[in-house]
């Protein structure tokens, strides 16, 4: 048994809870267009969609703090199932939430072994 199969039934875990007590986010990719040198084309820009499990959670008075600011009271930490996510997350990605869109400002990864379980998430709308 390799190690990234061993950390298969932690993503399954993950994700079954953040289904449960979670909700359903859009996370967005925004690929900007760019000209291929070896074709001579230029690539459209494009937008990646995957709909994944998440939990919002407020960051707490502590937060307020290590931010060094109060003006930034629309941040929250999201925690995303990582299992079958197509891309890893990572700053300047979007999670779309009904109307409200946010911007990932951190990520943190919680990957043994390259399998990524959880991704850890500080973003703000």
């Amino acid at each position: 048994m390799t190690t990234t199969t061993a950390y298969a039934g932690f993503q399954r875990l993950a994700t079954n809870l953040l289904q449960r007590k979670g909700k359903t986010v859009t996370l967005r990719r925004e690929v900007p267009a760019y000209f291929n040198p070896v074709t001579q084309d230029t690539v459209p820009a494009a937008v990646q969609n995957y709909v994944a499990s998440a939990v919002f959670l407020a960051p707490g008075p502590s937060a307020r703090f290590r931010l060094g600011t109060l003006e930034r009271q629309a941040e929250w930490r999201l925690l995303v199932a990582g299992q079958g996510v197509p891309f890893a997350l990572s700053p300047n990605d979007r999670v779309v939430d009904g109307e409200t869109v946010y911007a990932v400002l951190q990520v943190d990864t919680v990957a043994p072994d390259g399998a990524a379980i959880l991704y850890d998430a500080l973003v703000r709308a």
